[in-house]
């Protein structure tokens, strides 16, 4: 009678795996829009270029969502499950749940309300370590997958810890992985092999929300403020960052752009007529300007 699992062979990496302590955590939905697994066809692909259009992806749902430095990491395993019979044997029942906790230092409470929306979420994570190394979890079928570790959204929790004489203020966070989840399957790209710095959060970014107000408006133009929900002034866009249409989707022209130091941009146009209602719409990478879908422009 044969074995019920072919027996393998057990040679061993004549290299130390250089793997260290998680230091970041990029959050990433299981399924994209289309449908499809988030994730990377093969470790060839993550580039900064990749990296950066996942980023800043149209749909919420095809976007990598990094998060800042973690401190305190501790990603640890329970032990395994086991029936034992009477006579002493034990029959193998499962393997114990991973659970990760870390804090994230001086966030303000409205980063506590944005990582309290994950709970439930059906997400993942892409792990960067203290080296630098992009850790990730392949698939079984090719072994070349990049897939983020699934999540058991309905583990994650966010909670403030407040400030002390002696301590900062803090928000930690604490989920267990999914049971598919795979130790054995967990791979890494090492930091020297990237084009990028997956620890740098200026290069590796999260996205800032944006808040959008309207003002002065007349048949020459109109007044923009932008800031983010933290409340700082976005002054990095141009007038080619801009487009305006009118309730008929004509495109309405720009004719000048001027931008004042607390986020108000003075927007002039051509040819606007009292009672046109105008949608804006604003692109650059590192903002999400999804409030101004909401917002309309009426010409007096």
């Amino acid at each position: 009678m044969g074995l019920c699992k072919s027996l393998v062979n057990l040679g061993a990496s004549v290299c130390d795996n250089p793997i260290s302590v998680a230091s970041r955590l990029i959050f990433v939905p299981l399924v994209g829009a289309s449908g499809q697994a988030n994730g990377f066809d093969t470790d060839e692909a993550v580039t900064k270029a990749g990296v950066e259009t996942m980023i800043n992806a149209a749909n919420r749902q095809d976007r990598i969502y990094p998060l800042p430095i973690l401190e305190d990491v501790e990603s640890k395993r329970g032990d395994a499950a086991f029936h034992e019979f009477k006579s002493g044997a034990k029959k193998f029942v499962k393997y114990g749940t991973k659970h990760l906790s870390a804090f994230i230092p001086m966030q303000h409470a409205q980063f506590l309300e944005k990582l309290k929306a994950w709970n439930g979420q059906k997400f993942g994570v892409f792990i960067v370590d203290l080296k630098g190394n992009f850790i990730y979890q392949t698939d079984a079928a090719t072994r070349e997958k990049v897939l983020p570790f699934p999540v058991d959204g309905n583990s994650f929790v966010a909670d403030y810890v407040d400030p002390t004489y002696s301590e900062v203020n803090m928000v930690k966070m604490d989920f267990d992985y999914k049971v598919s989840a795979k130790d054995e399957m967990m791979r890494f790209i090492p930091a020297s092999a990237l084009d990028f710095n997956a620890l740098d959060e200026d290069e590796v970014y999260a996205l800032w929300d944006v808040k959008a107000e309207v003002s002065n408006e007349s048949t020459a133009g109109f007044d923009l403020k932008l800031v983010t929900d933290y409340g700082v002034p976005v002054t990095s866009l141009e007038q080619t960052d801009f487009s305006i249409t009118d309730q008929e989707g004509d495109a309405a022209t720009i004719t000048g752009v001027t931008i004042a130091e607390d986020g108000t941009y003075t927007i002039a146009c051509d040819s606007l007529i009292g009672g046109e209602i105008l949608k804006v719409v604003a692109t650059q990478n590192r903002y999400d300007f999804s409030a101004l879908a909401a917002l309309t422009v009426t010409i007096p």
